[in-house]
């Protein structure tokens, strides 16, 4: 008999030590903006597991550039990633960019673009088209095309990109973002803009 409640104290133990190491507390990890911009986040998630690692990229939105993160995270690396071992709060900061960019891109051009409207007032979507042409000589691996959408505040209620790969000198390539919403954000449109840009 006490044989027996020895192995049954035993077994509860080591089932104990187990079944504790599967329980796993949660964490949040919270983004701040400082200035105009966004943060991607991969795993994209409400809540994490102690030890998970979150890759952050940032988006910059037109007219500003990313300066650093503060916070629980340091630096300016991006992308980058940090590891959750508790609650994680992180600013990324935006800085306005005065730089002049006249005649800077001699590697891309844009010949042309347009949008139109497709659905209804209750579902719909915009979609920006156009074609580009590369007319330098720099060795690109690809080329990428970011369409900001607006209300008529000027906030960027909406973004997309589009890569174009074995962008070859002198030929066009055509490219295409969609923008789909619900009211009432599609109300909100505006106008759109186009950046260029390559690695």
């Amino acid at each position: 008999m006490k044989k027996y409640l020895i192995l049954t104290a035993i077994t509860f133990i080591i089932f104990s030590i187990i079944f504790s190491g599967c329980i796993r507390n949660e964490y949040t990890l919270t983004i701040n903006i400082d200035g105009r911009g966004s943060v991607i986040k991969y795993l994209n998630q409400s809540t994490y597991n102690y030890d998970d690692v979150v890759k952050l990229k940032i988006v910059t939105y037109p007219g500003w550039i990313f300066d650093h993160w503060s916070g629980d995270l340091t630096g300016s690396e991006n992308p980058t990633s940090i590891t959750i071992n508790g609650n994680k709060i992180v600013t990324a900061t935006f800085i306005q960019d005065n730089t002049n960019y006249e005649n800077i891109s001699d590697e891309i051009e844009l010949v042309h673009h347009e949008i139109q409207t497709y659905g209804n007032i209750t579902f719909a979507f915009k979609e920006v088209t156009g074609t580009i042409r590369k007319i330098g000589d720099a060795a690109i691996d690809h080329a990428i095309v970011s369409v900001y959408f607006y209300n008529k505040k000027n906030d960027v209620i909406f973004f997309g990109t589009y890569s174009i790969y074995s962008f070859v000198k002198g030929y066009d390539y055509d490219f295409f973002v969609q923008f789909r919403s619900i009211d009432p954000y599609y109300n909100e449109y505006n106008h759109y803009s186009i950046e260029l840009d390559y690695i």
